[in-house]
């Protein structure tokens, strides 16, 4: 007899008031931690217990990142036992045993995996939730009808932006607000025409995606988008070079005197005098670095490392970063000047570092007339430098963007080295001070001895450059993986306890991503359900076996005082005889069934 689906309805019939010993299988559908963080597109995540029915997050179709709508979400309230697991580059999660990841060897269970197996990630920023900044007012009403009044905009289109008011820093709209604003300060433009009524923002893209990540930020703000694409000619060495871009437009007064609110220039910036607003310059780093995300995915520069022969020493990896450039007509170069100060400022907060700022020698003539130069942020190329700047991102730029998510992970594992050569060789020059010989402190630190002995000479302590080459390292981390993941190896996995636990169900591609981790849609409890219905064939006739959903049958569940999963019940005669929590092996199963009945 194969197992018995029972509920609130028909416990006591099927089970209570059974003539033989019943088995009851209590499951839940259960998934992930309900502060896990799941992506919703590159550069946003929400806590998993925010994921409602027909949001749309990230998915992996094989082949690349795709956006998909969230079927089913609930929050579940009872506990469980659950997997506890860590990778080398420390990215953590906490999830139900039977959760799917992705791994080397296809999909795996929670409770299957084990330390120094690849799960696929995507390397996320893990940065620290907008939400969690302190609060403080941008503009408030009277700042708008100023501002309307000043350029003449109806009320119509003024009640279209009031609900934001008063804008504040934790207001969550200004994660897009700050990447917009951004985006429009590098490579995006205002323009009006007052005398026609006609407000329009435009942006500049390159590829489809950085349209749907793009218009996901406007549509959050409640404005909608016109898309053209276009095709750009130009020759280099008598070949003619064609680029396509797409130029995105939302013709809209309200979303135009919001960005003029905020300080974004009007016109064709080479030729306007701006600077950095003061709620942006004044503001939290969190919000600071969303701005600079926008900027950098229009005109930010790109981050490649190289690896470097040296002949006889062998090889090392050089990273490289070209300037931030843009242009300023002759007469307003001091004005350049001093947003570039601004702007690197900004960068340095965040731990960017700058070489210096300068003008180029050589004039461009423009083909409305005149004159103008290149203002140049020459940025560090230190791995400290590249680290911090792949950390920032690049919003609206999903190749730039998956560049750098290659290159953080990289550069955090060769800073992680660095960090810990430089713990040894602080703990040798101590035990320098302590006379103990060299080939003592070598094998104490796990180091080789000439190391020691060249720090003991002075030597400062350097990591063995040829130790880990790029190239090599994104053709292993890659390795039949798209999309922008990447490998990371387990190197912790423990047992934990989950009061509540996260249920999400996608429509399509059947997967998401969790605290950067690629993983299956939820479902029901697999590890604990095929053990059962193998026992249930060697009692057939002497006990009944029946399985109970703990989610929807509460009343239930409850009356057993049940507070983890899965759980087992002996019920004999409408008596509980027996209780075990947690799954067991097949034989264990068995034993524990015979010594109870």
């Amino acid at each position: 007899m194969s197992m018995i689906d029972v509920n609130d309805a028909n416990f006591e019939s099927e089970v209570t008031k059974s003539d033989i010993p019943v088995v009851v299988d209590i499951w839940a559908p259960w998934c992930v931690a309900t502060d896990s963080t799941i992506m919703k597109d590159k550069r946003k995540q929400s806590m998993a217990d925010s994921i409602n029915k027909n949001d749309e997050l990230l998915a992996y179709d094989g082949k690349k990142i795709r956006r998909s709508k969230v079927s089913y979400s609930r929050t579940t309230s009872k506990g469980g036992h659950c997997k506890s697991i860590a990778t080398e580059n420390e990215r953590t999660i906490k999830v139900t045993d039977d959760h799917l990841f992705y791994t080397s060897n296809g999909w795996k269970r929670a409770c299957e995996l084990k330390i120094g197996e690849k799960l696929a990630v995507y390397p996320t920023g893990r940065k620290k939730s907008i939400n969690n900044i302190s609060d403080g007012i941008i503009f408030k009403e009277i700042d708008l009808i100023r501002v309307a009044n000043h350029y003449k905009i109806n009320n119509k289109c003024t009640d279209q932006i009031k609900h934001f008011l008063p804008l504040g820093y934790s207001d969550p709209k200004m994660v897009a607000i700050s990447r917009l604003t951004g985006a429009l300060f590098s490579d995006g433009t205002l323009y009006s025409n007052g005398k026609n009524h006609i407000h329009n923002v435009e942006f500049f893209l390159g590829q489809k995606e950085d349209i749907e990540e793009l218009a996901s930020d406007l549509k959050e703000l409640g404005f909608k988008c016109n898309i053209k694409k276009r095709i750009n000619s130009f020759k280099i060495a008598n070949r003619e070079i064609k680029i396509k871009t797409y130029r995105i437009r939302v013709s809209s007064a309200a979303l135009w005197l919001l960005m003029r609110i905020l300080g974004v220039p009007s016109g064709r910036k080479t030729n306007i005098k701006y600077k950095l607003p003061a709620w942006l310059v004044n503001a939290p780093n969190e919000i600071k670095r969303e701005f600079l995300s926008g900027y950098l995915g229009g005109d930010g520069p790109n981050i490649t490392i190289k690896v470097v022969s040296r002949g006889k020493r062998g090889s090392y990896n050089k990273v490289n970063i070209n300037d931030i450039e843009f242009y300023k007509a002759r007469d307003i170069l001091g004005s350049g000047i001093e947003f570039a100060k601004q702007l690197a400022c900004m960068l340095k907060e965040q731990g960017v570092g700058i070489r210096q700022i300068f003008i180029d020698k050589e004039s461009y003539k423009r083909k409305t007339g005149g004159n103008s130069k290149s203002i140049h942020i020459a940025i560090s190329s230190s791995f400290e430098s590249a680290y911090s700047l792949a950390s920032i991102g690049y919003a609206y730029s999903w190749q730039k963007q998956e560049n750098a998510n290659y290159v953080k992970e990289f550069l955090e594992i060769r800073l992680r080295d660095r960090a810990t050569w430089k713990e040894k060789y602080d703990a040798a020059v101590t035990m320098f001070r302590k006379k103990i010989p060299a080939k003592e402190i070598a094998l104490k630190l796990n180091v080789n001895k000439s190391a020691i002995e060249g720090w003991k000479r002075g030597g400062r302590p350097t990591v063995n450059q040829t130790y880990l080459r790029y190239d090599e390292w994104l053709k292993e981390a890659t390795e039949n993986l798209n999309g922008g993941f990447v490998w990371e190896k387990i190197s912790q996995m423990g047992e934990t306890y989950l009061p509540k636990v996260q249920v999400i169900t996608m429509e399509k591609y059947y997967n998401f991503i969790a605290n950067g981790f690629l993983v299956h849609n939820c479902g029901p409890c697999r590890l604990y359900g095929p053990i059962i219905e193998d026992v249930a064939k060697d009692f057939e006739g002497k006990v009944k076996f029946a399985k109970i959903n703990a989610d929807d049958n509460e009343k239930t569940v409850s009356s057993f005082n049940v507070s983890s999963i899965p759980t087992t019940l002996l019920i004999v005669k409408g008596q509980l005889k027996a209780m075990n929590v947690g799954a067991v092996p097949k034989e264990a199963l068995k034993k524990w069934i015979n010594q109870n009945l």
